[in-house]
Parts: structure tokens; C-alpha cells; sequence
């Protein structure tokens, strides 16, 4: 557009200080899109006659709208080397917008606010999706699919040069009816974001993507994968190497130039299994994971593939500075095959051994109804694996029904605020552990476990000597089984819990090997007899040293025993129930009994007079 009064490169600072034209009006206000009419021009002599372009076939209305308009072509000497649409500016006290409005859908394209402030232009909003053209249409030289560059924000993630892959438009079927494994492989490159429309893609064989540097798989705004048939390896295996090869290395990773690759983004997608024997999602990232919105939904089954993978997520982050954070939810489970080891049945979340060296999350996830762990996540340490040194924080997650352990942490993981369920009078299976932490240290803390049924032990400690800690613990136990065994040796703190047994008609609780330290615990235990009793510690075994401090029992029979352990016992309430203190006269132990307040139903009971011990300050006895 081109007139007297346009304005040159030179005169943009004068046109800013608000300089007005013939007509009064600012120049700053001489060009903008407004609201609902469409394309709005300040001033008609701004318009050019050009044939079928904006001038003579064009009707200009009440100055702001420009109606029956082919093309707007621009002439003379553009602003800054550039055709412009001018904002209104912000001289009333309200900034200019400008927007491209589809008239038929009576809403708008693209939208663009001034902010207000000098040198920080506003933001520019879609509502609809940017796409590169099909490389059918006409006039489409190159392939169609859009190399989006510049920092572009795909929900979570940075897709900075990332190419962006329709997966309808690259020739995907949303309708669940071809396979899309294809279109996938075909469109799998270094940076490879595969953005799913609504629907459901149908996978017939599992797809694995190897040799990229990030890879997404996005569903815009939720889509299905439907895996058709049974898999020995995951539907979506996202690694460097081929699943069946996992000791050869896991992701592209250049450790000795600090950069590694392999980064995994996976958002708003359903992974539908249904009744085949497949494995859901191996990932097994360089540098960096990010996977959130992700459920798994179908039973996994035997039936179909001949040896398949137990596990049916895997993750993994490769370079040890590297960090992943995964929410994903299995809520189905797996088939009891009642093999000759519970070992060998399907697991639900697994961190790949070896081989998970970074840190990572697990967030809001839900595993439930497998048979062999829900949250596997402690990594092996057998002379034939490498040892891994990676971490796992487990956190606002639900743990149902899983057998063996539910939550299962190796050496230097977390599980913060979350909940166990167990009734496993629903299931074919009995064992089934509430927290295991099979190497420390490892904290469990502000967890809830409800045990409708079954007769494992709820908690369990370290096999190796090492320290494990639960923090603001509740359990409510209905089951026959212990609340607390431990056999193997470690150093085992339970702080700032309640404990309520009311299943089974023994201890609640032993503890045979190591340390233990009890700090401000409410302990208490009922059955249908009153034979139910609290803690016992050492019954058979050596126990290095016990603490119980501020604590509360409130048991049917016995509260506490100790058998020839070294123990401080402190500051404590037995509402009911004896502390009983047995040390054998050939081997006496020393420990402190003191400021313990005993009510009329408890007491304390010396068996033998071998003990070299001091009880004092006590109330009640």
C-alpha cells in the first residue's frame, strides 16, 4: 500500500510520538485489524486502486473495514524493508490487537497483542494447528511435514529444529483400521516429533526407533495406540540399540564429549494392549525423559508371543547427570500364570538394570494387579551386571495389588506420599509386600498402606546392611501376616508413624538382624484373642542395638520384647501390654529402661535376673 502520507523507515520515531496526518487521525492508528471486522484501515486515502486488488472493486466501511477484497499488494517504500500491519498502538491506555478471523467459523485464526512496553513485543496466540503442507498438494516441491525452528513450545518440551510430523498427514489411518507402523518409519529422523490427531493408530508389529537424538510421540490433544498383536518386545521401544541386545548399550550416548543424545518425549497417549501379550513402552533415554499423560490400558496375557517381556514399562536414563520425569498409569495388570517361580510372572514398572544411571521421577503414576512387583525399581547387583548407580523418586503414586512388592527401591531411592492397597483375597496370588527396600539407603516417607487381605510382611528391609527409613508412615492392617519383618541385617528406622494391626493372632512385628530405631511411633495391635501381640525383637537372632523413643503401644498382651539386645527404651507409653526384657544370665546385655509411663493394664516383666540393665524414673509399675 503506498500513498502521500505513507510513512518511510526514517519517519518511525516521528509516527511513535503520535504525529497526525490531513485527516487528524495518528499515524501510530493508521493500520489495524479490530475485533470482529476483519481487516480495518484508518483512513481511506491509504487505499490503492489496483484492479481486483483493494481499490476500485472495494468497498471501504464506516473506516475500519475493507469488504470484497482479493489481494492487498503492497508498494513504494515499506516500513523497515517490511509490509506492515500496524497495532492501533497503546496512546488511549489500551494496546492494539491484530487477528485473522475465519469468518464461517465465526472465531479467529491467530491473534497478536501489543504488551505495552517498549522493545517487548506482545504475544502472538493460535487456536488452530500450524502445519507444513502435504507434499501432494500442488506446487509442494519438498516433503510436507513442518520443521518447526525457533524454540517452539510443544506443551512440556523445547522442539527447537525438531521436524513435526502429522501423523494423518504423512498417510497414518486415525480410524484404527491400517497399520501405522510404516508411516512411522518412513518419518523417523534425528529430531522427530510424530503429533497424533485424536483417534486410534494401529500397530501390528512393535515399532523401535534407534540411532535418533530426540524423539516425541504427542497425541493432539489424546490419542490410541491399539497394539493388534502379541510382541516379545515393547510396542514403542525408544533406545539406541534393538531391544534383544540390551548388554551392547542402551541409547546413543557420547559420554567423552559430555553431549549424550537419546532424548524422549511421550504425551496424551493411550497404549492399548487389551487381551495380547505384549509389553507397553520401553524408554531408555541419553539425557533427558519427559513422559506424562500415558496410559496403559488391557490385562496383559500368556497368550501369543513365546517369551516375552516380564516387564511392561521400562525406563531408564543413561548419562548420569541426565533426568527423567514419568506419569504414566497401568491400572489392568497382568495374568497369573502360577509359574514355578512368582518371579518370572509380568511386572508392572521396571527400571532397566545396569544401565539407569541419571535420575528419575515418577510421578502420579497408578500400577495395578501384577503379579510379580508393581514398582520394580531396584537395580541388580549380581557379579554377572554392572552396577548401576542411577536414582529413583517415587512420588503422589498408588500401588494396588501387586504381588511380591508392591513398591520395590533400590540404594538411594525415595517413595514420598504414597499409597498402598492390598486385599488379596481378590487375587491368586498371597505374597504380596507393601515397601521393600532391597538396597539402601532408601527412604519411604508420608506413605498409606490399607491391607484388606493376605499374609506377606508389610515392610521389609535392606538385604545388604544398609540404612532404611520410614518417615510419617500409616498402615492400617486387616491381614494375617506381620506388619514388619526383617531377617537379613540392616539399619532400619520407622519415625513419625501410626501402626494399626488387627489381623492375625501373634506378633505384629519382628525384627532379628541389625539396627532399629522407633521414635515417636503409636504401635497398636488388637485380634479376636487377646494372644495379639506388638514387636519382638531378636527372637532368634542378633540385634546390634534397639532404640525406642516417645512412642506409644496399646497391645492386647505383650507391647515390646526385647531378647538379648543392647536397647534404650525411652520416654515411651504403654497404654496396655507388658515391655518384657529377656537376657539370657550366661550373656547379659546392658540398656536403659527409663521415664517410660506404664498404665494399669501394661507393666513390665523381667524374665531373667542375668541383666545388666537399669530401670528407673519409670511411672506406673
Amino acid at each position: 500500500m503506498s500513498s502521500e502520507n505513507d510513512v518511510s523507515g526514517h519517519e518511525q520515531g516521528d509516527r511513535n510520538q503520535g504525529e497526525v496526518d490531513a485527516t487528524g487521525v495518528t499515524r501510530r492508528r493508521a493500520m489495524s485489524l479490530a475485533g470482529a471486522a476483519g481487516l480495518g484501515l484508518s483512513i481511506p486515502g491509504l487505499v490503492s486502486a489496483n484492479g481486483g486488488d483493494a481499490g476500485a472493486g472495494a468497498d471501504v466501511q464506516d473506516a475500519r473495514t475493507i469488504e470484497n477484497v482479493n489481494d492487498i499488494v503492497a508498494s513504494g517504500d515499506p516500513v523497515g524493508n517490511y509490509f506492515s500491519l500496524i497495532t492501533s498502538g497503546t496512546d488511549d491506555g489500551e494496546a492494539g490487537n491484530v487477528q485473522l478471523l475465519d469468518a464461517t467459523a465465526q472465531t479467529w485464526f491467530m491473534r497478536a497483542t501489543e504488551s505495552g512496553v517498549e522493545d517487548e513485543p506482545g504475544p502472538v496466540k493460535f487456536q488452530s494447528p500450524i502445519r507444513g503442507a502435504p507434499a501432494s498438494d500442488p506446487g509442494v516441491q519438498q516433503p510436507g511435514s513442518l520443521d518447526v525452528r525457533g524454540g517452539v513450545s510443544l506443551e512440556h518440551p523445547s522442539i527447537d529444529g525438531w521436524n513435526v510430523v502429522d501423523v494423518v498427514e504423512a498417510g497414518g489411518d486415525p480410524t484404527g483400521e491400517e497399520p501405522v507402523g510404516d508411516v512411522l518409519a518412513e518419518n523417523l529422523g534425528p529430531k522427530t516429533v510424530f503429533a497424533f490427531p485424536s483417534g486410534t493408530y494401529r500397530l501390528t508389529e512393535g515399532f523401535q526407533a534407534s540411532s535418533f537424538e530426540s524423539i516425541a510421540f504427542v497425541g493432539k490433544p489424546e490419542a490410541t495406540i491399539d497394539v493388534a498383536n502379541s510382541l516379545e518386545h515393547a510396542a514403542l521401544s525408544l533406545r539406541g540399540v534393538p531391544s534383544d541386545t540390551p548388554d551392547e548399550g542402551i541409547c546413543i550416548d557420547d559420554r567423552d564429549s559430555g553431549d549424550p543424545a537419546g532424548k524422549i518425549f511421550v504425551d496424551s497417549l493411550t497404549i492399548d494392549i487389551g487381551d495380547v501379550n505384549a509389553p507397553a513402552l520401553a524408554a531408555h533415554a541419553g539425557g533427558y525423559m519427559d513422559v506424562r499423560n500415558v496410559d496403559v490400558v488391557g490385562k496383559r496375557t500368556w497368550a501369543g508371543a513365546a517369551d516375552p517381556t516380564t516387564e511392561t514399562v521400562t525406563l531408564s536414563v543413561r548419562d548420569p547427570h541426565g533426568v527423567g520425569r514419568v506419569e504414566v498409569r497401568l491400572p489392568d495388570g497382568g495374568e497369573f500364570a502360577d509359574k514355578a517361580s512368582q518371579a518370572d510372572e509380568f511386572i508392572g514398572i521396571r527400571t532397566y538394570p545396569d544401565r539407569h544411571e541419571g535420575v528419575l521421577h515418577l510421578v502420579n503414576c497408578v500400577v495395578q494387579g501384577f503379579p510379580n512387583n508393581g514398582f520394580y525399581l531396584k537395580r541388580h547387583d549380581s557379579a554377572d551386571r554392572i552396577d548401576s548407580s542411577g536414582e529413583v523418586h517415587v512420588q503422589n503414586c498408588v500401588a494396588r495389588n501387586n504381588g511380591l512388592a508392591n513398591i520395590r527401591l533400590g540404594e538411594g531411592d525415595t517413595a514420598r506420599n504414597c499409597r498402598v492397597e492390598i486385599d488379596m483375597d481378590c487375587k491368586p496370588y498371597t505374597s504380596a509386600l507393601a515397601c521393600y527396600a532391597e538396597h539402601g539407603p532408601a527412604l519411604f516417607d508420608g506413605i498409606y498402606v490399607h491391607r484388606e487381605s493376605g499374609v506377606n510382611n508389610l515392610l521389609r528391609g535392606s538385604n545388604t546392611g544398609s540404612e532404611v527409613t520410614f518417615r510419617n508412615l500409616t498402615v492400617h492392617d486387616e491381614g494375617a501376616g506381620h506388619v514388619l519383618a526383617v531377617e537379613n541385617a540392616c539399619n532400619m528406622t520407622i519415625a513419625d508413624s501410626t501402626i494399626v494391626n488387627s489381623g492375625g493372632d501373634y506378633y505384629s512385628g519382628t525384627f532379628n538382624s541389625g539396627r532399629l530405631t522407633l521414635e515417636n511411633v503409636y504401635w497398636r495391635s488388637e485380634g479376636s484373642s487377646n494372644n495379639r501381640r506388638g514387636l519382638v525383637v531378636a527372637p532368634d537372632g542378633s540385634v546390634e542395638f534397639l532404640t525406642v523413643k516417645d512412642c506409644t503401644f496399646d497391645v492386647d498382651h505383650t507391647a515390646l520384647r526385647v531378647n538379648g539386645t543392647r536397647a534404650r527404651v525411652v520416654g515411651n507409653r504403654f497404654k496396655s501390654g507388658q515391655l518384657t526384657w529377656d537376657s539370657p544370665e550366661d550373656a547379659p546385655v546392658s540398656g536403659r529402661i527409663r521415664d517410660n509411663e506404664f498404665s494399669a493394664d501394661s507393666g513390665y516383666n523381667e524374665i531373667t535376673a542375668g541383666s545388666d540393665h537399669v530401670v528407673t524414673d519409670n511411672w506406673g509399675l
